[in-house]
């Protein structure tokens, strides 16, 4: 292969943008592939195998994009040649909620009601994505100097997580996929999602969705305290490359810090780096 590219999915409207519009027109590259599955860069570089449901595919990422977790682990399993560089930040979480916003959904502490049910990456699948939405509802609410009387932010974690009312749906592998369609099939009233996940969908769908933000507005987030703008970051992947394997794959890794790429970020709601 030219080049192979192992990356969380969260972002893939960009990547999309990226390879048609700026990696591979003028290159050289032919034969390809990028992998939008969540982080599983450390299982595919290992295996040297991409697999796309019974489809598997022997080749080794020769660069692999993901948050500090995985870049961690890369690099204690020596599998990173180099230093990560950082690509974007998101612009921290927002509720998803159904197109005119039937249930009144307007903070973290709504999602504790008994008749909003909400959806959430799995927690065992996507262990990047559930933690940090998870933390999010929490932190938010222990944060907020406004809390309801009756509430805490553990007695809110706790109605949704821990109760017995049903009122917690978890996607089963692709969560930026299945939020949406949960919402959209009145499954779930609502869903904690990044926010340029959350733009996206209401762009490609705009009679089906709309953002609540926690902090800011829906043109401008700005994340309230405890709403996390992670980082995200790039690595080369060492590997026995050919001389044009190296060169290709340092034509991506420049791309991924080009001005271009920053327009396509700041265009599909992330934050430059």
């Amino acid at each position: 292969m030219d080049l192979v590219f192992s990356s969380a999915g969260n972002y893939h409207m960009v990547l999309r943008d990226l390879f048609r519009d700026i990696l591979i027109p003028g290159s050289s590259i032919q034969n390809w592939y990028y992998s939008t599955s969540p982080p599983v860069s450390i299982d595919q570089i290992a295996n040297s195998t991409l697999g796309f449901g019974n489809l598997q595919l022997g080749c080794r990422p020769m660069a692999a994009a993901a948050g500090q977790g995985v870049m961690t682990t890369l690099a204690s399993r020596g599998y990173a040649e180099g230093a990560p560089v950082r690509i974007f930040q998101n612009r921290g979480n927002v509720i998803l909620v159904r197109k005119g916003n039937p249930k009144h959904i307007r903070s973290v502490w709504d999602l504790g009601r008994p008749d909003v049910k909400l959806i959430t990456p799995h927690p065992c699948l996507e262990t990047d994505s559930f933690p940090n939405y998870a933390g999010t509802i929490y932190n938010v609410a222990v944060n907020d100097p406004n809390a309801p009387s009756n509430w805490t932010a553990q007695k809110l974690f706790d109605s949704i997580f821990n109760g017995s009312q049903h009122k917690w749906l978890i996607g089963a592998r692709i969560h930026h996929r299945e939020e949406p369609w949960a919402i959209a099939h009145g499954n779930a009233d609502a869903g904690i999602i990044f926010y340029h996940l959350a733009l996206d969908a209401v762009r490609n769908f705009p009679t089906l969705f709309e953002i609540v933000p926690l902090g800011g507005t829906v043109d401008n987030p700005q994340p309230l305290r405890g709403n996390p703008a992670n980082p995200h970051f790039a690595v080369r992947i060492a590997g026995p490359w050919t001389p044009a394997q190296l060169a290709n794959r340092d034509l991506l890794m420049s791309a991924l810090v080009s001005p271009q790429f920053h327009d396509l970020l700041l265009a599909h709601g992330l934050a430059l780096p």
